[in-house]
């Protein structure tokens, strides 16, 4: 595990493990409520965001291409 963060109200823990996310019972341990996969790389950050009903995950997956914003300009490539 390299990173978690629990939420007292909602009663949930979530986990960083490698690529991959776990959201648990913290009661009930033996076994996962959630595995959420999809990173490519180590999961570094997790978050629970209680008033959205929303777990958000950072990893260090590289970053292809930035969004064009008015005070950038696209890449030459």
């Amino acid at each position: 595990m390299r990173c978690f963060h629990y939420n007292a109200t909602l009663k949930l823990l979530v986990t960083g493990c490698s690529h991959i996310v776990y959201v648990w019972n913290p009661v009930v341990t033996k076994i996962y409520l959630a595995k959420l996969e999809g990173h490519k790389n180590l999961v570094v950050d997790v978050r629970i965001f209680e008033h959205f009903n929303l777990v958000i995950s950072i990893s260090k997956d590289e970053v292809k291409q930035k969004p064009n914003t008015p005070n950038t300009r696209s890449e030459e490539r």
